[in-house]
């Protein structure tokens, strides 16, 4: 494990993608960045699918659009195994965005050279201290009395910095929950493997990304940078 050469707090300089993100949109600012320079041709990122909003999908970004519809927390669990589907075949330089369970998986890639290590630019990681199953988020949205066939969007930090459990229905009501009033709920709903985890900052990632809640740092993130270019 690499120590951390760098730690920051940080947040997005522009304000839409700022409000955007769960705390500061730094991720997604270092993809756009990265798309822009050239660094990256795609990112690999996770994004609500959309036949089914309460459900998160691994996805490969090309365009800032793309990477931008990606933003915010997915508290719920996103098949690995997808990944095998969804990394295009060539000579694309991939970013990708990792929990750090899935972030250590990377890491063996590259221990074996891997094709998809060889052509991942970097690893961002993000900070994660259990993740969710799906009956966690169906059990938020009986609290709010909305079936999951209703749901046109989802967002787990919806709204103002820190956010909530924000739901929009296809016929235009809205349900949320506050950030703080949810999350207990959802330590029912973690997988066995996260109770044992003892890795909090994505420590195999290249640059480590998670909420800044020290002090009135407000929509901001605590950035860790590892490695260097």
């Amino acid at each position: 494990i690499a120590p951390y050469r760098s730690l920051s707090q940080a947040h997005a300089t522009d304000p839409v993608i700022r409000a955007a993100g769960s705390a500061g949109g730094v991720v997604t600012a270092l993809l756009l960045s990265a798309l822009e320079q050239g660094l990256i041709d795609a990112a690999l990122v996770v994004e609500n699918d959309a036949s089914d909003p309460t459900r998160p999908r691994l996805t490969v970004a090309r365009t800032p659009e793309a990477i931008c519809a990606a933003a915010q927390s997915k508290y719920c669990l996103a098949p690995v195994n997808s990944f095998l589907d969804q990394i295009p075949e060539g000579n694309d330089r991939l970013g990708i965005v990792a929990l750090p369970c899935q972030a250590h998986g990377f890491q063996l890639a590259r221990s074996l050279n891997l094709d998809i290590a060889r052509r991942t630019t970097f690893v961002i990681g993000i900070f994660c201290g259990f993740n969710v199953k799906h009956e966690g988020t169906t059990y938020l949205l009986r609290k709010l009395g909305i079936r999951s066939e209703e749901v046109a969007t989802l967002e787990h930090r919806g709204g103002p910095w820190h956010g909530g459990f924000r739901v929009v229905t296809r016929d235009g009501r809205e349900g949320f929950i506050a950030k703080h009033q949810y999350t207990y709920v959802l330590l029912m709903y973690a997988p066995e493997g996260c109770w044992y985890c003892p890795d909090l900052a994505a420590e195999f990632a290249d640059v480590s990304v998670g909420d800044y809640w020290v002090g009135d740092a407000r929509g901001c993130s605590m950035v860790i940078g590892r490695t260097v270019a």
